[in-house]
Parts: structure tokens; sequence; C-alpha cells
């Protein structure tokens, strides 16, 4: 294979140095595993080869004498001469390093991008620079050169940065400031009224070239933020922004060169309630742009003008087959809150305590008889028929701590189990093995007799709940598209809490001897619909992906999409293989764009060299890529249960009875109301303000609603203290509830993510044990040692203030961020 430099006879001049060096930058082609980035680092090698000809320019480095001689004279022709030789060498080194890789890699690792995958913007740009480069060189036909690959962001670091760094040296062998500066405006000069290409060439010069991105800084500053549109069409209620004022009549035009380019469009029709705005960041120019259904205006000459989402354009972006699968997947979480919360409002009543509550008596005495003929069984001697369950099971504080805190322990072993079973044999099959879970430990609960039946029942309903809480928010991120991945994730919080109003609701009217038996049957009834429900959903198709089926995986995704969405951005990365015409066919239908959020299935796992196997908890462990990710993902899962919420779900009942002036059980009902309909509401919220934020300012109220909890109970202040636990839960809607289930999945690729999110899950699961299980106990110690009640709020408190600093420093923002690597700051690696 030819290298990038050969050997040949005698030394070379510095001209002939620089030229080949210059001419090497176009010998060099990017692989697959750049990405979506590709146009970034394409442009950062080409200002990289800019700058490198800027500096020979401007000291007229293939005339002056100095540098066409072979064996320069001066001293600082010479240190040019080394410099250049290094550079060649740092060429060769990476040529070869890519071809070590290049032995052992698989085919599909070897595809490499090309220019013509470029957005139109960037080709342009690319195109252009080379030109200026060309100008400035001299083609030498001395050394013999191929094209070669850099497969790895690390390498590609090195290059770049080691040329720059080289580069700097240069300029500083020879000051030519004055003739530097001119060559930088005469390159601005050929992009003065192109706004686009001014500004992807800002980007790509950041960290590459200090001088071009100044000069590039300050032609932008120096543009008017003219917004306009010749003409503007709305019906219904339908608004346009252009710039900063909403309008909804025709602008004049106003002259000058270059307006086409800036924040200006042709013509808008807008209808329904949609809103569009032209100007600043939501993109420039667009010719007879139509929005008639409040759909995304279609790209023109690689602009966008947007509109907003309103509610018919999310219907139009989310097909139904979508709402579908997320309907019966969340049944799974649903399920965990029904379980987490069955024992609260009946807790007196299964225990003896009492024989009915104070309220739904009478719904309670309707159905006893129904109940007790329903639940009994025949002897073999038909004439004598007995009642086979009792009407409650004695048990003590300890006692039902004990069944209360087993839900806990089933839930940790699912928990742990769920991830390498999703991994290994898939989403779906995960997901139908805790349905029979949940319908199993459904069973037993409804006709338990004894402390250990209740317990082996809530054990297994706790199993089925920790697998369903580890699998299903990865199943929802796998399924979702990447704008309303944030929305969707929330999804697995809003269908907890709608299991704990569920519950809540059952028990404030069943909860009496012994039709509290019904609220359990309940259970059997939601699993046996789940089960149903799993047989026509289908398999994830990253997983599939990953493991290979890619044919299938493409075509589920069409399916869930829908058949006029554009997969193809997405899929390009998952592991090749050969598709049929038929389905490049159907593929090639779609129209809309969707961002990479499928796409980890692929980049991610390969970046890690690592596609082809599903990661361990130890793996995880021992890899110090994955140990920042384990430590955010677990202390964010730990947070949420040591804030306290469970306290409420889990004990509200016998916790405010004495304390409040309304019935304790119809206060759980309305707080479980209030956590439901705070949590949709601020379901968009992470994806507006972000994950860490929205994490901070729950941790924040739920921390000072704590401390006004525990005061206002120390203190008597009743209707404070009904506040306070409305808006302790309110807070916990913000960010606790929904993002710690988001999180793991955006943190790692999908090789770790089962791992992480069991050990995550094992992790929240062992918290709500502790919280279930002494909460009672340190309660009942701290009021007896203090006199009162309440003062188990101030450890709340505390708390709150401990995991708020552990987000605060080490839990990262994963807003925005296309994979794990970009959210931790890192290159891919491919050992």
């Amino acid at each position: 294979m030819a290298e990038v430099f050969g050997v040949v006879a005698g030394a070379l001049s510095v001209a002939a140095l620089f030229n080949n060096c210059v001419t090497t930058f176009e010998y060099i082609q990017l692989g697959r595993h750049f990405g979506t980035d590709y146009k970034r680092y394409q442009l950062k090698l080409d200002i990289a080869k800019t700058r490198l000809s800027r500096w020979g320019e401007a000291i007229d480095i293939n005339n002056d004498p100095r540098f066409t001689i072979d064996e320069p004279q001066d001293k600082s022709s010479r240190q040019a001469q080394a410099i250049m030789e290094e550079i060649g060498l740092l060429f060769r080194t990476l040529q070869k390093s890519s071809e070590r890789y290049a032995i052992d890699a698989l085919p599909e690792d070897l595809r490499l991008l090309q220019i013509e995958d470029m957005p139109p913007v960037a080709k342009n740009l690319h195109k252009r620079l080379d030109e200026i480069v060309k100008h400035r060189t001299k083609k030498i036909g001395l050394l013999k050169k191929a094209s070669w690959a850099l497969y790895d962001g690390k390498n590609f670091d090195k290059l770049v940065g080691e040329v720059t760094g080289l580069v700097d040296s240069l300029e500083k062998l020879f000051p030519v400031e004055a003739a530097r500066q001119n060559l930088v405006q005469m390159e601005i000069e050929e992009f003065n009224d192109d706004e686009p290409s001014l500004r992807a060439l800002q980007d790509a010069a950041e960290d590459t070239d200090d001088v071009l991105l100044e000069a590039v800084s300050k032609q932008l500053d120096t543009y008017d933020r003219v917004n306009y549109v010749n003409h503007i069409q709305n019906d219904g209620d339908a608004r346009v922004r252009v710039g900063d004022e909403w309008s909804d009549a025709a602008l004049v035009v106003p002259g000058g060169r270059g307006l086409r380019l800036r924040n200006g469009a042709g013509s808008i029709v807008v209808k329904g309630s949609s809103a569009t705005h032209v100007g600043n960041s939501y993109g420039v120019g667009c010719v007879s742009c139509i929005d008639k259904w409040n759909t995304y205006i279609a790209y023109r000459y690689g602009i966008t003008i947007m509109a907003s989402t309103t509610l018919r354009q999310w219907m139009r972006d989310i097909s139904p087959f979508l709402l579908l699968l997320v309907t019966i997947s969340t049944l799974g979480p649903l399920q965990f809150g029904f379980h987490l919360a069955e024992l609260n409002a009946p807790q007196d009543v299964i225990s003896c305590r009492v024989s009915k509550s104070s309220v739904g008596s009478r719904l309670s005495a309707a159905l006893h008889s129904w109940t007790s003929s329903s639940l009994s069984s025949s002897s073999s001697n038909r004439a004598v028929t007995t009642t086979a369950l009792p009407n409650c099971i004695p048990m003590n504080d300890a006692q039902f701590a004990v069944v209360s805190s087993m839900f806990t322990l089933g839930g940790l072993i699912g928990a742990l189990a769920g991830g390498p079973i999703s991994s290994a044999r898939g989403r779906l099959f995960a997901m139908r093995l805790t349905g029979i879970f949940f319908v199993a430990g459904s069973v037993l609960l409804t006709l338990g007799t004894s402390i250990a039946v209740m317990s082996i029942g809530r054990v297994l309903s706790g199993i089925g709940a920790g697998a369903a809480t580890v699998i299903v928010p990865i199943y929802i991120s796998e399924i979702a598209p990447p704008r309303e991945r944030g929305t969707f994730g929330a999804m697995t919080q809003v269908s907890i809490n709608v299991g704990i109003l569920g519950t809540q609701t059952l028990g404030y009217f069943l909860s009496s001897e012994p039709t509290w038996r019904w609220i359990f049957s309940v259970g059997i009834v939601i699993g046996a619909l789940q089960l149903v429900g799993l047989l026509v959903i289908p398999e994830s198709p990253a997983w599939l992906a990953t493991n290979k089926n890619v044919s299938q995986a493409k075509r589920t995704l069409q399916r869930i999409r829908g058949k006029h969405y554009d997969i193809e951005e997405e899929t390009a990365f998952w592991d090749s293989g050969v598709t049929s015409p038929e389905e490049e066919a159907l593929l090639d239908e779609s129209t809309t764009p969707i961002s990479p959020i499928l796409r980890r299935a692929s980049t991610s796992s390969k970046a890690s060299g690592k596609s082809n196997s599903h990661l361990g908890f130890f793996d995880i462990v021992k890899d110090v890529q994955y140990r920042p990710a384990l430590v955010a993902a677990v202390g964010v899962m730990c947070t949420q249960q040591l804030c306290g919420i469970n306290s409420i779900i889990m004990y509200s009942v016998s916790l405010l009875k004495d304390l409040l002036p309304i019935n304790s059980a119809l206060l759980t009902i309305i707080i479980s109301a209030i956590n439901l309909v705070t949590t949709i509401a601020c379901s968009p919220l992470p994806d507006k303000l972000g994950r860490k934020t929205c994490l901070l300012l729950s941790i924040f109220g739920q921390g000072i609603s704590a401390l006004a909890l525990a005061l206002s109970i120390v203190f008597g202040a009743k209707i404070l203290s009904a506040v306070a636990v409305l808006f302790f839960v309110a807070f916990f809607a913000v960010g606790l509830g929904p993002v710690p289930f988001i999180l793991a999945s955006e943190m790692v690729g999908p090789e770790a993510v089962g791992a992480v999110q069991s050990c995550c899950l094992g992790a929240n699961y062992l918290a709500t044990f502790l919280v279930a299980q002494f909460f009672p106990i340190i309660n009942l110690a701290l009021n007896e040692r203090f006199g009162g009640a309440g003062w188990v709020y101030f450890i709340f408190t505390g708390l709150a203030v401990v995991c708020g600093l552990f987000v605060l420093w080490r839990v990262p923002e994963t807003k925005g961020k296309k994979d794990a690597d970009e959210v931790w700051g890192r290159t891919r690696r491919l050992d």
C-alpha cells in the first residue's frame, strides 16, 4: 500500500514538504463511526488544512529561495523543515494505526463516509475551502500517496490537535501577522453574504483556528438582525412570529444584498392553531413554505422555518401504533404503583385492628355477601360449605412492615434480573415474564390466609414490578421519536401514579372485611390484560439491530413510525445488512427526518468495541468508561427514594389520620391525584429545562416541603401540614419522579444499559426497602423520644440537602446529547 511519505533520494525542501503536507489532507477519509458529526469533523480537517496553507501563502513559501532549496541555510528555515517533517511523520503514524485497525475490523466497520453525504451548506463550504487551498499550493510528484481513513475520534483529535500546535510553532518562527490577517479577510469574503456557511465555519473553527474564528464572529456581528416575509396568510388562531414581533399581515421586504439569506421567507400559510417563528435560532430562508396541518414546514434549500408543536402536530408525529405500544408496555409500571400502595388504605382492616374503614362501608356491605360466596370452597361433602378465607389476618406494626417491605425485596430481585434477561432474550420476552409474576402475586394476595402467603404474594408482585421498571423505560426510549423522548420517558412515572391513584381510590371504598380482597383481585385483571396486550406488540427495533437482525429491525421501526416517515438516518448506523429492493423502496417513501435515538444500537456499542455482546454488572464496574454513569444513575435512583416520597405513598393513611382536619384516606386520594396531574403537566420539563435542572428543582422543593411538614406537625398547624404534603408530592413530580427512569438509557450505550438500569433499580428498591421497613419504626421511636409527631421529616430534609449536592456535582446534563460519548465529553473509542 502506498504511504503518505514514501522513500525518496535526499532531503526535501521546506516548500516541497509544505505542499505534500497540505495535499495529504485531501487523501484522508473518515469512517462510519463519526456518524452525524461527520460534517463538523470534515470541516475541522478542512480548516486545519486551510490554516497551514495560509501560513505558507503569508511567507510566500513557493517563491522564496530560502524555502525552495533542499538544504536550508538559516536556522529558522531548518526548524520549519523539521516541523514539516514532524507533520509528515504524524500522518504516517496515524495511517499505520488505521491499517492495523482494518486488519481485524468487521467489513461494516470499514465503511467510509463520503463528501456527498454532507448537508448542502457544509458540502459547499468544503468545496470552497478546497479551492482556496489549491490556489496556495503547487503539485509535486515526488511522493506517492493513497487514500487512507481515520476510524477513531481519538486519532482525529490527535491529528488536528498536533497539526494545530505545529502550525502555531511555524507562525512563531515566521511572524507575518499582517499578511495572515489579510488572507483571513480574503477567506471571509468568499462567504460574505452566506450566513449559513459562516455559521458552519464558526462552529468548525472553534479550538482549531482562533484567528479565523475571531474574524468570522466579527463578520456575523455586523449583520443586521433582519427578519422578513413577503406575504403571510393565516386562518383562525394561527400566528406568525417574525423576529420579536407577532404579525398577521404582510411585511415589506427591506432592500439590501443578501437579505434573501437572512431570516426571510417568500410566503407562509399557517392554519389551525399553529405558531410559526421566523428568525433567530428558528432558521432562515424559505420560499412558499406551507403549514397546512400544523406540521413542521418542509425543507427548502436546506433551511427550515419551524412551526411550534401543537396537539395536532404532536398527533401527526406520533403514530397510533406507537401510542398503543406505550399504553400496553406501561401497564407494567402501572402495576408497580398499584402494588406499591395497595396496603396503604386497608392496612388497619387487613391487620384486624378495625372491621371496616370510616368510608365506603355501604359499598362494602353490598359486596360482602358476593365476596363470601365467591371466595369460598366446598369440601368433598357438598352438604357442608364453609368460608375458606378469613376476614382479616392479625398483624402488629412490625409484622405488617415486613409484609409491606417484601414488595421491595421482590423488586430488588426483579430489578437485578430484569436487565440481563431483557438484554439476552429481548425486551418483549422480559415484559411478558413480568406479567406472569404480576398475576401470580395478585392471586396469592387475593387468596392469602396468613402472613407467609401474603409475604410471598408481595414478593412475586415485587419481582414483576422491579423487572418492569427496568425494562419498560428502556423499551419506551427505544421506540419513541427522539423529539418526544423526554415526554414519553415520563410516561413510566405517569403510569406508576395512575396505579397509585387507582389503588388508593379502591382502598377508599373497599377497606372493610372481607371486601379488601377485591383490591388485590383487580391486580389479577390488570396483569391478564397486560399479558394479552403483549401478544400484539413487537420487539424493540434497537434490540433487534444490536442482535444482528437489522432487516426485521428496520421493518419494525417503519411500522412504529408510520409508512411516511424516513427512518434512513437512524438506521444508517446500525450493523449494516443487505436489504432487499422492496425494503429499500419502503424506507425511501418517507420524508420526515428523525433524530438518532435508536442510533445508539450501533454507534455507542460499536464505539466501545462491544457491539455483539451485552455487558454485565462486573463489566461495567471494572470499566472506567461506565463507572461515572453507574455512580450517577444509581445515586439518582437512591435520591428518588431517600427524599421520602414513599413515606407518603405507603403510610399516609396511618401517618396523617390523627394530624389533619380531613379524612386521611380521602387526603391520600387527593395527594395521588395531584401527583398524577403534576407528573403529566411537568412531563415536558425535562426536554425544556434539562434533566439535571428538573432534578435540582425537585430536590430543593421536596426538602423545603419536608421541613415545612415537620415544623407544621410538631407545632400542630394542621392546614399547613396538608399544604406541605401536597407540595411535597407535587415537587416530586417535577424531576425525581420521571427523570431517574430516563437517565440510565441516556448515559450509556445499549450494550450496557440493561446492566446499568438493573443496578439502578436494584439500588432504588433497596432504598425503598429501607423506607418501607424502617420509616414506621423510626417515626414511632422519634415521636416517643421527643413527643408529638413529625420529627422523621427533619431527617428527610437533611437527606434532601445531601442528595442535592450529589446531583449538582456528579450528575451530567443529558438533554440534547445524542449519545453517551457526548454526555461525558469523550471521543468514541474502538479498542
